[in-house]
């Protein structure tokens, strides 16, 4: 065997060892923590001339449009049986809830406006914050909003190949479930009650599925799939939700990005709201976006760095890749004032809203964007002692299970030293009386946010699978550096 046939040959066992160590320290953790705060005023206003035509004309009188709430549900479901689950209030510093789940069997509880709370599982569960003030149950008299989201697969990572979650969409006929397709994918949807349905995905794919609300649902797929909720809304919608699109590589700082967008049939985007997805990188980065309906390149951008840009693509589905990591998002700035649709006005009827969560990954310098025309809050969570900066001169301290608040807006770079969960409440800045009337959000595990799904991406319009090295690459050079010293060291000690 030739020196350069040792040198690959030693390079692939060194690989094969990290790949086994990187797996181990993967699968390693013995609980998974969810942190999140149930937002303090549960309510909306709308202007007094709602109803007139043309409407929301006067930014001056208010009126209550959805009463105060005074409890939101969290929903917690397994996909395994034998589970053990302990909810915390952080705020009370107390116990509130332990219990052992079976899978698919849900654990509803009610928590009170303004909860600091931390929930820890025995592996990987669906925890989801709800806008939703009792407990369900079958016939339902109120039906749950939509929650704007990205599911995790039972692995605790967004990408995967079984999900198990509980539906939640306002309305028993719409479509507001997407499944995305990273890989070809033959998909079974599986509802609690053994009620399925079926579908085929080729890598880039997607489709809107309808599900039924609080009912627990199974997905499994023969291919790594994306699943989310929510829609996003053109002229005459006066809600917007803003949410976090996670990397199909794990984590939410990459370089491949799916997602639902929004595309114009007789309203388009709204030029007057101030919103769109919104990327964001530390280096500057050339990006591409792609229309999944037909596999097509549809705009090429470049980000500056440690800046960003907005899009409003006019495409259902889209793929976004990037040369270097960014973060995506779909965000609104805060404003209320939205373009009026047709004669029926709505000028003042915006309301933009927020409850998003994602997560730092250590080591790892993150782009953020905090709306800078809301109110806002911005926790972050972590369940060790842990250091964050900002901006490379501003430090935090973040104590285990102690939220830290931050709110200035603005985009930031941050880095933290462990893991980070990050919740983004945002609600009109006006009128001042004004609450959030949230809708709800899936919570992340905390040890998730170094996980990485082993997934074979595609660009659209292409059939052969693409590998991404921006990372991997740096590993792959430190691999061969240290076979080549190995091999040259033996070389030396033969020669003495």
């Amino acid at each position: 065997m030739g020196v350069q046939e040792k040198i690959v040959a030693f390079s692939i066992a060194i690989a094969a060892v990290c790949a086994i160590l990187i797996a181990g320290l993967s699968s390693a953790s013995s609980e998974f923590t969810y942190y999140g705060k149930v937002p303090d005023n549960i309510w909306l206003l709308r202007p007094a001339d709602w109803q007139a035509q043309p409407a929301c004309q006067d930014p001056y009188r208010w009126v209550v449009y959805n009463s105060p709430s005074l409890y939101a549900l969290l929903a917690v479901v397994s996909a395994w049986d034998n589970v053990d689950v302990k909810v915390f209030n952080l705020t009370a510093k107390q116990l509130i809830a332990q219990t052992t789940l079976k899978s698919m069997q849900p654990l509803y509880l009610l928590l009170r406006n303004g909860t600091f709370f931390k929930v820890v599982a025995s592996k990987p569960v669906t925890v989801q914050l709800v806008n939703y003030n009792q407990t369900p149950k079958f016939p339902l008299a109120l039906l749950p909003p939509t929650i704007h989201t990205f599911y995790y697969s039972i692995d605790g990572t967004y990408v995967g190949k079984e999900f198990v979650f509980v539906a939640a969409q306002g309305s028993l006929t719409a479509t507001d479930y997407t499944i995305l397709a990273v890989e070809p994918a033959e998909v079974t949807v599986e509802r609690d009650d053994g009620q399925t349905f079926t579908l085929k995905l080729d890598a880039n794919g997607y489709k809107y599925v309808t599900l039924t609300p609080f009912r627990v649902y199974r997905i499994r797929s023969s291919g790594n799939i994306v699943v989310m909720s929510g829609a996003i809304p053109g002229i005459g919608a006066y809600e917007t939700t803003c949410f976090a699109v996670p990397s199909v590589h794990g984590g939410f700082t990459g370089t491949y990005f799916l997602t639902r967008a929004f595309k114009a049939i007789e309203w388009g985007w709204d030029k007057v709201r101030d919103y769109g997805f919104r990327v964001l990188a530390v280096s500057e980065t050339k990006i591409t976006l792609y229309d999944l309906e037909n596999q097509n390149k549809i705009g090429e951008y470049v980000v500056p760095a440690e800046s960003g840009i907005t899009l409003r693509p006019n495409a259902y589905a889209i793929a976004l890749v990037s040369e270097y990591p960014v973060t995506f998002s779909f965000m609104h700035n805060g404003s209320i004032e939205i373009e009026n649709a047709g004669m029926h006005g709505g000028f003042y009827c915006g309301y933009p809203r927020s409850t998003m969560f994602f997560l730092l990954k250590p080591g790892e310098d993150t782009m953020i964007q905090i709306p800078s025309n809301a109110s806002v809050e911005v926790y972050f969570f972590a369940k060790e002692d842990t250091e964050v900066m900002i901006d490379d001169t501003l430090i935090i301290r973040v104590e285990a299970d102690a939220p830290y608040l931050f709110a200035i807006p603005g985009v930031h770079k941050v880095r933290s030293d462990k893991e980070v969960l990050v919740q983004i409440n945002m609600w009109p800045r006006y009128p001042p009386e004004q609450g959030l009337w949230f809708s709800g959000y899936v919570i992340p595990p905390l040890e998730s946010a170094s996980l990485k799904p082993n997934v074979s991406v595609t660009l659209p319009g292409t059939k052969a699978p693409t590998a991404y090295y921006y990372a991997a690459g740096a590993g792959a050079v430190i691999i061969v550096a240290i076979a080549l010293m190995m091999m040259r060291r033996r070389k030396k000690d033969k020669i003495s």
